[in-house]
């Protein structure tokens, strides 16, 4: 009898197929393992079955799960979201969306995106350009 893996697990496993860590690359077998990591309501789970549709180029496929991610917290998810909707892909293009998702992203925290919000105020991007320092 095999003991139930944890979402974190699932996701581990996920990625040793994806990035090909220890196995040959499989982004089919990884989905297999992602996907149960979402059903269990996990946030990981649904940022990496996005990351799977994302590969395929599947990018509306991906909008819902990094949806249900960011709404779970994950801020990787606001990340990407960001990136799809100032590049309108899967999306209709929106620069205020991508700044708001982003912002979302730095009330966490996240050193990335508030790299990346600030870089948003620099150029002007979904928001009045700030060149203050």
């Amino acid at each position: 009898m095999t003991a139930t893996k944890t979402p974190k697990d699932l996701n581990d496993l996920g990625d040793q197929y994806f990035y090909a860590k220890g196995s040959d690359r499989n982004i089919e077998m990884a989905f297999t393992y992602y996907k149960k990591a979402a059903d269990l309501n996990n946030p990981v789970g649904y940022y990496n079955v996005a990351k799977y549709f994302i590969e395929k180029g599947q990018t509306k496929e991906a909008i819902d799960y990094l949806t249900k991610s960011k709404e779970l917290g994950y801020t990787k998810a606001s990340i990407q979201l960001s990136s799809l909707y100032l590049k309108g892909e899967g999306v209709r293009r929106n620069k205020k969306k991508a700044f708001k998702m982003l912002q979302q992203a730095t009330e966490a925290n996240d050193v990335i995106a508030l790299h990346q919000l600030g870089i948003f105020y620099l150029q002007g991007i979904g928001i009045k350009k700030d060149e203050r320092l």
